[in-house]
């Protein structure tokens, strides 16, 4: 019953006044979207991409590094283990190289499409 009540102050008294005010109920044209991503071209949002990903993989190859040394060091005679961790050593040096590598042919990409000089 309240809410009833409320309801009909609110459509029968404060809106038709805040309308008769000149105010309409449609968003005006000054409403701006903010670009999220930072760039505003398909060049800088691949190199804004790769950035992202070696930002995330520097951590990631941190801790598949340490695992490797962890099975390693505890494989005490084990040759199954130790092997095990020096390939995952290995892995983990051969996509470090791929994630510099991607970085380093984004750039250049980059370069080559827009026409700028290469930086770091």
């Amino acid at each position: 019953m309240i809410y009833w009540l409320l309801e009909k102050f609110l459509i029968l008294n404060i809106i038709p006044k805040a309308l008769a005010d000149g105010e309409s109920t449609t968003p005006s044209s000054g409403i701006s979207i903010q670009n999220p991503l930072e760039s505003d071209t398909i060049e800088g949002l691949i190199v804004n991409i790769i950035d992202f990903v070696v930002m995330i993989s520097i951590p990631i190859l941190t801790l598949v590094i340490l695992y490797a040394a962890f099975l390693m060091f505890t494989a005490g005679g084990k040759e199954e283990q130790f092997k095990q961790g020096r390939t995952a050593l290995l892995y983990a040096a051969i996509g470090f190289a791929i994630l510099l590598a991607s970085e380093g042919i984004g750039r250049l990409i980059e370069a080559v499409v827009v026409g700028t000089d290469i930086s770091v």
